[in-house]
């Protein structure tokens, strides 16, 4: 038995005991660049200490006025900050982009449904 979908709590109950299966119930949160930064940000809330190895993220469209603050501040230091943009749901690289400034940012989503952006390290 092999699936691609999303893997829900039920289908794996119905399961025979000789079928495996590829994916487990709630992957989606951590397979997704934008759900997983939302986690990692949350753990880092709680745990700053053991949660600091991942760079600055914003999940667009939903967070794209924290982005636009820390860009503006950032416009004033004299280093520029150099982000990542990447497709929430992208994979193998494709429409990943480099962006320093708001206006290098393209905020129409196009074939995406949304993206991540993360400092560049």
């Amino acid at each position: 038995y092999w699936t691609d979908l999303s893997v829900s709590v039920e289908r794996v109950s119905k399961m025979l005991p000789f079928q495996r299966i590829n994916h487990f119930p709630g992957m989606l949160d951590i397979c997704r660049k934008a759900p997983l930064s939302r986690h990692l940000k949350r753990m880092q809330e709680r745990f700053p200490d053991e949660y600091n190895f991942f760079p600055q993220s914003w999940a667009i469209p939903a967070e794209v006025d924290e982005w636009r603050l820390a860009t503006r501040r950032r416009a004033a230091s004299s280093t520029p900050l150099t982000f990542i943009m990447k497709p929430d749901a992208g994979a193998m690289g494709r429409g990943i982009h480099l962006v320093q400034k708001e206006e290098d940012f393209d905020f129409g989503l196009g074939e995406f449904n949304g993206w991540v952006l993360q400092a560049y390290v």
